[in-house]
């Protein structure tokens, strides 16, 4: 019987918790006007986020989304010319890298392995690459904040 109790205390706890993970930064106002602030890497996908989140919200009711205000701005540490020449150079790393989805990742590298026995073992080029693509887009984090104002209608 107390480990029943337990069991369902736990069960409860996770359910409460991780409820509202699909909406964690919406903030409920007063006269049905909420409130949801993103961070992305660039205004797009903070305004598709916001909105994901405050239409799971107003899922909650059975109803949808009306947004009534949205802004989106540059918050980063850095200058934002020097954020996106950030963001490209990371993201074209990633690509050259063969990190993708669906790609041939370091394949280069192993072939050229393959074919002379004295290589030096180690990583290659393109997991190198990848590598300092994926820091240089850590370094520049998420550098726009995106503040939507909606109601469920």
């Amino acid at each position: 019987m107390k480990l029943a109790a337990q069991v369902s205390i736990v069960v409860f706890g996770v359910i409460f918790f991780t409820g509202c993970g699909h909406h964690r930064d919406v903030r409920p106002g007063a006269k049905n006007t909420h409130s949801v602030t993103v961070k992305a890497d660039d205004e797009a996908e903070g305004a598709r986020d916001a909105l994901r989140q405050a239409n799971h919200y107003c899922k909650e009711f059975e109803k949808h989304a009306a947004i009534l205000e949205e802004n989106a701005k540059y918050t980063g540490d850095m200058d934002e010319a020097s954020y996106k020449n950030m963001k490209k150079a990371s993201k074209v790393a990633k690509t050259v890298s063969g990190s993708g989805i669906g790609s041939a990742g370091g394949v280069h590298g192993r072939r050229m392995r393959n074919m002379d026995p004295n290589a030096p073992s180690g990583p290659d080029l393109g997991e190198v690459t990848g590598l300092g693509g994926a820091v240089l887009d850590d370094v520049a984090g998420q550098g726009y904040t995106v503040s939507m104002r909606f109601k469920c209608e």
